[in-house]
């Protein structure tokens, strides 16, 4: 499983890939890109108490908000965000 750990930025703050993280062998990736997608998967696990998987823990709406990119559709618990 591969975990997003942050988005690239270039200078202008247009996104450029992602920085991610192999669970099965600890190493880091850095995956470059003119369009991104982010399909986080919710944040179910926010809660103290829920079903959803154990990754979904609301980072990738993070990654979004630290970005600077609107966040409009938070109440989805499943997200996608494309960034350009």
């Amino acid at each position: 499983m591969i975990i997003n750990l942050d988005l690239i930025l270039d200078e202008s703050g247009a996104c450029r890939g992602v920085v991610a993280w192999d669970l099965a062998d600890g190493t880091l990736h850095v995956f470059r890109a003119h369009q991104t997608v982010l399909a986080t998967g919710g944040y179910g696990r926010a809660y103290f108490s829920a079903t959803s998987a154990h990754t979904c823990t609301g980072d990738g709406n993070g990654m979004v908000l630290r970005a600077g990119l609107p966040w409009s559709r938070r109440w989805n618990w499943t997200t996608c965000w494309v960034a350009r």
